[in-house]
């Protein structure tokens, strides 16, 4: 299965323009429990998004 993760929030074009004929609009991910959670720590980068408990890969299910 193809896989995805979330970029870095110091990337320059992180909340940049996303066209629209780009994106997905629907799968399923599943995740990668084999690497880990996203943030060793358990505490995370926005206490809003609650970010502390997201995995570091998704397994992306998909079909055509």
């Amino acid at each position: 299965l193809d896989h995805v993760c979330f970029p870095p929030m110091v990337e320059p074009d992180m909340f940049g323009f996303v066209d629209p004929d780009n994106v997905l609009k629907c799968c399923h991910v599943i995740p990668q429990f084999t690497q880990g959670l996203w943030c060793l720590d358990s505490r995370g980068i926005s206490h809003c998004a609650q970010d502390k408990l997201d995995w570091q890969y998704y397994y992306v299910n998909w079909c055509i």
